[in-house]
């Protein structure tokens, strides 16, 4: 208050007019109290809440966190069950074996056995499951449930894990020979199967102009740069001429000739 009154006595005033200084001086100081007061407890109830509201966030990304674990043992508990349980109705084959058997042939024999028993499509992807090790198995184990479920998808993702590509079938045709027990017609069979494989991912028609162009493709890309095949590899090209104008367009981008001097920077390997 002293303070107050000697402001007012700098200021001139006196009498009546400064202790009605002094007063509204007091009441805006205590207005300006509360106001502070105010802001405090507001700071502290907005404090408060911001550590509730994070509070609860954790305990739900927790309670989300269970939940996600208890539902991926579920379904693996479902799929074990599902494994265990085609396994009891199969026809006695052989379980797929890593490095002893070829994953197309054994496709194969198994899209033959379920067509001559007449199982219904649905129930392949679970049958083919039951048969499954290794790698193979893997593959099931990680796709969700309806993938698990859908022959085609799970027949899609083997091929490939185990790069049963366009690459892979034609390689396979290229490099097969005969095997220790197989008659002269199994091997004909054989890469009747490669060929017809590497025709259908690499979308050729069963003609002979397509056939053609296919083999054509083939030395043609054998005969790049590997950087200009991979670049060609990664298109859709659905002629020679155009594979032929993209190749063109890639070394007037580089600055380069198509003509390669070094053997070894060639994309084709020689066929054993």
């Amino acid at each position: 208050m002293e303070r107050l009154i000697e402001l007012g006595e700098k200021m001139g005033l006196g009498g009546e007019e400064l202790r009605k200084f002094v007063s509204e001086q007091q009441a805006s100081e205590r207005e300006e109290r509360e106001r502070e007061r105010e802001r405090e407890r507001e700071m502290k109830r907005l404090q408060l809440e911001s550590e509730e509201r994070r509070a609860k966030e954790e305990l739900e990304v927790k309670r989300m966190e269970m939940e996600l674990r208890i539902g991926k043992e579920a379904i693996s508990e479902v799929k074990a069950k599902h494994v265990s349980e085609a396994r009891a109705k199969l026809p006695k084959i052989p379980p797929f074996q890593d490095g002893k058997d070829e994953l197309d042939s054994y496709l194969q024999r198994f899209e033959r056995i379920a067509k001559i028993n007449d199982w219904p499509m649905e129930q392949w992807a679970t049958a083919l499951s039951a048969l499954l090790t290794g790698k193979a198995l893997e593959v099931y184990s990680r796709l969700s449930d309806a993938e698990a479920v859908d022959y085609k998808q799970l027949r899609e993702a083997l091929l490939k894990r185990y790069d049963l590509t366009e690459d892979g079938y034609r390689l396979r045709f290229r490099r097969s020979k005969p095997e220790p027990s197989e008659s002269p017609l199994q091997f004909v069979h054989r890469l009747k199967n490669y060929l017809s494989k590497w025709m259908s991912l690499s979308r050729t028609a069963n003609t002979a102009d397509a056939i053609k162009d296919m083999f054509i493709k083939e030395q043609f890309l054998n005969s790049c740069a590997k950087d200009l095949a991979t670049h060609l590899r990664e298109r859709v090209l659905d002629s020679l001429d155009e594979m032929a104008v993209v190749a063109e367009r890639f070394l007037t981008a580089h600055n380069r000739r198509f003509y390669v001097m070094n053997p070894q920077a060639l994309s084709g390997q020689p066929v054993p």
